[in-house]
Formats: C-alpha cells, sequence, structure tokens
C-alpha cells in the first residue's frame, strides 16, 4: 500500500513539470502569518518537485536568504513550472506550503509548526542511535503540500535510544519520512495521520537488517570514471558517484534496483549517459557487495517527440523509459521534453517502452494513446528517428453550479435542509446540520462532473424529501418539490420485556453512487450517511421513524444505561429492538506536552457496532460501519473525567481549539491517561516577536543531576535541540559565559540519568546539567522553539529565580555565539 501510494504520488508531481532550457532570474518576498516581510528566512528552489522525494543533500538545490525587507533572488535557476517549487523556512515562523498543480508563487507566506517526537527501532524492538531521518513532505488537508528543505530541524538523528523530533503542520493528513541507518535498509515511511495522533502517538518506525553494495561507474565508449553521476537506488535512495565514479549505499536484501536518476543541471532532467537498470536479489543481511564496473554509454542518442492530436509538439512533458524484460514494479524515473517538444538520450543495446504524460494548458493533461516499443542493437536504432509519441488531452472538467427551487409539500419554503453532497461535521449531528447554500427558497449545489447519479434533500423540520436523480447543469429542475418520507413502526424493550421509554432512536442509511473515472471506466463506491433525522420513543416504547427511500436504513437506538442497538428497517414494517444494559466505567485524566492537567475539555463519546469492520459486514451490510454519537463529557478543572453504565469499548474524541479531532479508542478502565497536544505550541507568542516557552512549566519537567541554586542577575539557561548533542558552539558559549561571571546550567534534550550523565563527563562540563522527566503522566518530552538551525533556546533566569527573559536578541548573537555576523 504503501509503495502504491508513493507511485502515485511520485507520478502526480511528473505529469506536472514544465522546464525550460534558459535560465532566469526569480525574486519575490517572504511574510509572516500577519504580512509582514521577514527577514533570514532561507530559501530553496526545486525545479521539479518530485526530487524532493528523493532525501537530496541540501547542496543539491539552489538556495539562497531573504534581505531585511524580506525579500529574495534566484539567479541562474530554470523557469518556473506547474509543479516546481520555491520552499522558504524560518526556525521560529514556520515554512511555506506548496499548492498542487499550480504555478509556484513568488510571495511566500509562512506557517507556524509544532513538533510530534519518534523513535527508531529495529526488529527486536530497540532503538537506533545515529539513524538520518528526514521529513520528506507534509501533505496537509487540501491540495497543500509541505516540502521541507533537507537542513534541520526537518534533518535530524536519533538519540541513543532512537528517539528523534521533527516538526509538524497543524493540518497534517499524511506524512512521508525518509529514514536511513548504517547497517540497515532505507525505509521512506509513508502514513496517513494528522497532527493530534502524532502529537499523542508519536511514530516508529522499524529498519530491517540491510546490506551494502559498492559499484563504479564509467564510461563505456573510453573507460573514464563517471564523476558526481546521479544513481537512484530504488526503493527512494539517491547517491552520486565520487571521483572516481563509486558508489556506497545501504539496500534492502530481498531485492532493489539501480538506475540512472535525474541531473539537476539539466532542464530536461536527463544525467549525462545512460546505463540499464540493475536488478539485484537476495543479499545477506549485514554483507558488503561489490557490483563491479556499470558502463555508462553515451551513445546512441535517440530523439523523442512528444505530440498531441493536431500533430503539434508538447513541451515540457515527462517520458517514462521502460526497459523490456524488466520487473515492472518500482520507480523508473521520468525525463522532460525540452521548450519544443523533444527529448534526446543515450540508450545501450536493449529492449525498451515509451510513455508520456504531463500537463496541457488550462485544464487538462496530456496522456499517451499507446505505448510504443524501440529497439537498439549493436548501438543502432531499429526503427527510424525521431520516435514520435501521441498523446491524448483529457480535460478536467470545472465544478459547475446548479440552483434549485425548494418547496415543500405545502408549497412553504423549507427551514432545514439537508443533502447528501454535505461534508459530515466533526462536532455532534443534532443541530449542527448547515444548508449546502440556501438563499430563501434557493439551493445551491456544486455538481463536480456532468452528472450526478442521485442527490438526496431532506427537510428535517418537517421530515420531508425528495430523491432526485441523473442530475446535470442542463436537465436540473427548476422547482423541486419534497414530500412526505414513508415510515417505519417500532418498539424498544429492555432485557426483561418492559418498554424503554425516551430512547432516542436515530436513521442511518447507506448507499452504492457510480463514479465515472477519467479514463472512461466506472467504479462503484459505499458510502454511509446520518442525517439529523431521529425520535424518541414513547411511553410504550413505540416510534415511528422517516426512510430514506431506495437506501439500504438502519435504526439505531441510544438510551442512558443500555448498549447501543441497531437492525435494518424497511417501509411498512414493525421491529422491535432489545437493549441490553451497559456497565462499562471510566475515568481519567487529559494532560497536556508538559504532563499537567487540562481542565475544562469537551470528550466526544462514539461507539462502534461490534464486527462493523468484518470482510463479512461489508459484504452483507448487517450494521453500519460507521462510528455514532453518545454525547459529550466534560473535564473539570484537575482535567479529570468519569462515566459509569457505558458501553464498551468506547471512543473519546477531545475537542479543542486547533486540535483535530481523532477518535481514541479505551477500554472500560479507572485509570486512563489521555495525553494530548497543546491547543497551542507549549510556548506562548509575545509581541509577536520569537515565541517564548513556558519556562515555568518546562522546568518543572526538568530533572538535575545535582542542586541548582538560582544566583545573581547574569544566570543563563539553555535548553538544547535534538541535532545539539556534539555542538561545539554551544560548549564554547557555555565556557565563554562561565570565564564571565555567568551562572550556567543546561538542560539536555534527552529523558535517560545515564545518558545526561555520560555527555556530562564526557565534554567535562561543570555546569549543572538536566534531562527531562518522563513517566505515564509525562510521556513525551515538551516541543521547544528555535531561534537559528542548530542553536539552543536561552533563557534568563533572574535573582528570584523566575524567567527574567527570554530568548536571545540580536546584538547577543555575537556575543553568546561568537561566530555568528
Amino acid at each position: 500500500m504503501k509503495r502504491v501510494f508513493a507511485v502515485m504520488l511520485a507520478s502526480c508531481c511528473w505529469w506536472n513539470i514544465a522546464c525550460a532550457q534558459n535560465t532566469t532570474i526569480l525574486s519575490g518576498r517572504v511574510l509572516d502569518a500577519q504580512n509582514n516581510p521577514v527577514a533570514g528566512a532561507q530559501l530553496y528552489y526545486y525545479p521539479n518537485i518530485v526530487v524532493a522525494w528523493l532525501g537530496l543533500p541540501e547542496g543539491s538545490f539552489a538556495h539562497t536568504t531573504t534581505d531585511e525587507r524580506g525579500r529574495y533572488r534566484f539567479v541562474g535557476v530554470v523557469p518556473p513550472s506547474t509543479l516546481s517549487a520555491v520552499v522558504a523556512f524560518h526556525p521560529t515562523l514556520g515554512c511555506s506550503t506548496v499548492r498542487m498543480g499550480s504555478r509556484p508563487s513568488l510571495t511566500l507566506r509562512l506557517q507556524s509548526l509544532q513538533e510530534f517526537t519518534g523513535k527508531v527501532v529495529n526488529a527486536e524492538g530497540r532503538g537506533i542511535e545515529g539513524a538520518l531521518v528526514q521529513l520528506n513532505y507534509v501533505m496537509l488537508q487540501g491540495d497543500e503540500v509541505m516540502l521541507p528543505p533537507p537542513v534541520p530541524p526537518f534533518a535530524t538523528t536519533t538519540s541513543a535510544d532512537g528517539s528523534f523530533r521533527l516538526p509538524m503542520h497543524p493540518k497534517t493528513s499524511a506524512v512521508g519520512i525518509l529514514c536511513s541507518a548504517s547497517g540497515y535498509a532505507p525505509s521512506l515511511d509513508i502514513r496517513s495521520t494528522n497532527a493530534e495522533k502524532l502529537t499523542k502517538e508519536g511514530l516508529v518506525i522499524t529498519l530491517k537488517p540491510g546490506a551494502r553494495i559498492t559499484a563504479r561507474l564509467v564510461y563505456a565508449d573510453n573507460g573514464e570514471p563517471c564523476k558526481h553521476y546521479p544513481v537512484l537506488v530504488e526503493p527512494w535512495t539517491h547517491v552520486t558517484t565520487d571521483e572516481d565514479g563509486r558508489i556506497t549505499a545501504d539496500v534492502p536484501t530481498d531485492s532493489f534496483a539501480l538506475m540512472p536518476g535525474a541531473s539537476l543541471s539539466s532542464p530536461t532532467l536527463v544525467p549525462p549517459g545512460f546505463f540499464f537498470p540493475l536488478e539485484v536479489t537476495d543479499l545477506k543481511p549485514g554483507t558488503i557487495t561489490d557490483l563491479g564496473v556499470i558502463k555508462v554509454y553515451t551513445e546512441p542518442k535517440i530523439t523523442i517527440e512528444v505530440r498531441d492530436d493536431k500533430n503539434k509538439p508538447v513541451p515540457f512533458c515527462g517520458v517514462t523509459i521502460h526497459p523490456e524484460g524488466r520487473r515492472a514494479a518500482g520507480v523508473r524515473f521520468p525525463y522532460f521534453t525540452d521548450s519544443k517538444g523533444s527529448l534526446t538520450i543515450a540508450l545501450p543495446d536493449g529492449e525498451y517502452q515509451l510513455d508520456a504524460s504531463g500537463p496541457a494548458s488550462g485544464d487538462g493533461y496530456y496522456m499517451s494513446h499507446s505505448l510504443p516499443k524501440v529497439s537498439i542493437q549493436q548501438g543502432k536504432m531499429t526503427t527510424p528517428q525521431p520516435v514520435v509519441l501521441k498523446v491524448a488531452l483529457t480535460r478536467v472538467q470545472r465544478a459547475q453550479e446548479v440552483q434549485l427551487r425548494v418547496r415543500t409539500s405545502r408549497n412553504e419554503v423549507p427551514k432545514n435542509i439537508w443533502t447528501n453532497l454535505l461534508p459530515e461535521p466533526m462536532d455532534e449531528v443534532e443541530g449542527t446540520w448547515r444548508p449546502y447554500r440556501m438563499e430563501g427558497d434557493k439551493l445551491t449545489i456544486q455538481l463536480g462532473r456532468d452528472r450526478l447519479e442521485r442527490l438526496l434533500i431532506v427537510d428535517y423540520g418537517t421530515q420531508e424529501g425528495t430523491l432526485l436523480r441523473n442530475i446535470s447543469a442542463q436537465n436540473a429542475p427548476k422547482t423541486v418539490r419534497l414530500q412526505p418520507l414513508p415510515k417505519v413502526r417500532g418498539r424498544v424493550l429492555d432485557e426483561t420485556g418492559k418498554a424503554v421509554a425516551g430512547a432516542k432512536v436515530s436513521l442511518i442509511f447507506g448507499q452504492e453512487s457510480q463514479f465515472e473515472l477519467s479514463n472512461g471506466s466506472t467504479q462503484r463506491m459505499w458510502t454511509e450517511h446520518l442525517p439529523p433525522i431521529s425520535t424518541n420513543t414513547d411511553r410504550t416504547g413505540g416510534f415511528v421513524l422517516p426512510l430514506v427511500p431506495e437506501s439500504r436504513c438502519w435504526a439505531v437506538v441510544t438510551a442512558k444505561g443500555y448498549e447501543p442497538a441497531v437492525t435494518t428497517v424497511n417501509t411498512g414494517q414493525t421491529v422491535t429492538i432489545r437493549l441490553r444494559r451497559a456497565n462499562g466505567e471510566y475515568a481519567g485524566v487529559l494532560v497536556d506536552d508538559y504532563g499537567e492537567p487540562i481542565g475544562k475539555v469537551n470528550l466526544l463519546l462514539q461507539y462502534e457496532f461490534p464486527d462493523s469492520r468484518t470482510a463479512q459486514n461489508y459484504r452483507q451490510r448487517r450494521v453500519p460501519t460507521r462510528a455514532i454519537s453518545l454525547g459529550k463529557v466534560t473535564s473539570d478543572d484537575n482535567g479529570r473525567f468519569s462515566l459509569k453504565a457505558m458501553p464498551s469499548p468506547l471512543m473519546l474524541t477531545p475537542r479543542m481549539k486547533n486540535l483535530t479531532l481523532t477518535p481514541i479508542r479505551v477500554k472500560p478502565s479507572t485509570d486512563i491517561v489521555l495525553t494530548l497536544g497543546a491547543a497551542r505550541p507549549p510556548w506562548d507568542r509575545g509581541d509577536g516577536a520569537s515565541p517564548k516557552p513556558n519556562v515555568e512549566k518546562l522546568l518543572r519537567r526538568v530533572e538535575w543531576l545535582q542542586p541548582v541554586q538560582w544566583e545573581g542577575k547574569n544566570t543563563l539557561l539553555v535548553f538544547t535541540a535534538p541535532y545539539l548533542a556534539q555542538n561545539q558552539w554551544l560548549l564554547q558559549a557555555i565556557r565563554q559565559q562561565m570565564r564571565e561571571g555567568w551562572q550556567v546550567a543546561i538542560v539536555l534534550d534527552t529523558a535517560s540519568r545515564q545518558e545526561a550523565e555520560r555527555y556530562r563527563r564526557m565534554e567535562q562540563l561543570d555546569v549543572p546539567v538536566g534531562f527531562w522527566k518522563r513517566s505515564p503522566q509525562q510521556p513525551a518530552t515538551p516541543a521547544l522553539p528555535l531561534i537559528l538551525p542548530a542553536m539552543p533556546y536561552v533563557v534568563h533566569i533572574g535573582p528570584d529565580g523566575q524567567p527574567a527573559r527570554q530568548g536571545i536578541s540580536m546584538e547577543e548573537l555575537r556575543q553568546i555565539i561568537g561566530m555568528l555576523q
């Protein structure tokens, strides 16, 4: 699944490249969230977004820094394309994002980030020290992507226990993390997740035992070494040969492939020469295998032209070369036509299949008519040149608006319209449904396709509705008349046969819709909806519930002190539903990243029916697969909550501002600890300048190797960042401050007393050294702000032991660090 997702994601990027052969100048501005110019921001230019996925080193990209007015300037880069990107990063203000499918914006706005923790372990679950962990990308909710530059804090190494920290965006929906360590197979870990889950659970990356390969690349015509030649080691490792043409790489032991990589100095990304992709299998863990000499061919050269249906050249179109007789799985890196729709590349003897795809001007993209094959024998092409690839244009349809006049059966204006086009709210269902867009009696809907197979419109005030079929912008009815919905009757009884009065009976309905794909085929998809249609049982346990026509409908019954129950219902049917007593008891506390209780937080209560996720239920649809709401509970001032007579298991969803709502599944227990990521970064923003941590809370998380007494006004407390363990600048600054009579204390980024003691002895630090406490109530180390990459966070402590001032002013940078201008 990860491989499929990665290939699909990369393919999306490859389609949207557009390069030119002439260099250009790019200039723009970097702004913060308040539209203020940002000085000192670092900028990186990606000629093709796909190279961001390969974990290339910092020196591979053009990069610069903004001036005092927040302006930047790139000279000598290829012109921007549909999915090239300019990325800005500032250590305290965050990173910019890229909107998929659009040309790079030259005015970049920074978005603040937060941190999550993770751990790299081996197959036995032991932490791996010194592993390189790089955040390759972060997908946001929507069509935006964050492409972090390959610098700290987006690239880091693991500590002695294998732990690491990486930044993330508050609206994270998926992350891609490249991880490598000596003796292990590299891993591209792709996960669909969110900020809340990453904050609470962290991320565990397991590396498999690997092998190491070496090889030497030489040019086939003269035997000279291929210097600085790019090589792609599948999966997702990009290495470059040295001066002697040699490469060394850690690889998987099962199978992998070596293939030509991408040359960022070439506008078409074609490297100087081509070699036939080499496949390797069945290596033994811990071994070093020399693959020998690999010949790189610069002749013969094949010219490929990409043309559309009107025989016009297609510039900047991706061309992928698939060697025949090789396994189809894996990535074959694409190259790109120039501004005249032509691509020239050298290929050795062999059979090749060619594929072309790329963006079209406007709303469309090109796809190959067919996949032609070419053959090269004894250094000669067997087919005439140029090889012409024909592509067809597929238009991306724009969303169309359709306006309907909606009236009830009594010709009244409906007040509470609901349609199944609405995104479902993350909060409780009751009372939160809103019109799709209603002005008077006019309902405006958007059609993403030419035709909508079915559209359900319900007024849950009158419990009337209608089902429209095959709606398009051309045949949409001007007036829609709602009619009373069909009904089902029933009774709700307990285990002894007594009527349960006041039970809530809600409707869930499911439907299978047909979608037309871009290639002309169709796909069917099952969806379930929880409309705002419900009723309560009367004194005898009876109820009448409206149904949605032509759908699979369930009646869901919830009552205090009972397990929820569900049954399938049909029009005209009379059903009896029995409830069982619920005995689940839950009690616990909500704590933040500091381990301190969070009071007055709403916990949404949800429940999933047993076996709802089984394959048999997916086939037979006995119970709904979606969760149902059971109300909410609010933590007290001390962060504690308790529940009795609840079903088991239960899903608890904290509802906090700026916190993604993710259910946490728990079993009955009176000792639950829910660790929530802070609703905002764990430092307060003061006057809009640099972020400030809550030092008072941070110090409560610190355990010292020796007692600490704050004395004098020149007291300096240094919180280190993960990648500062061997930072000589920091050690020089500490020793310099001590010589000047300052009292210095340092908090290392570790939760291990042994590691803190070892570090102090190794560096001969005659200063108080602290480390982070960790307990069930404090499972995560706190997130710390950064001033600059590879810089500590410094706090000045006053005579009373309270933080008098936080951070480093620009005037103090030179004094404290001594090496920054």
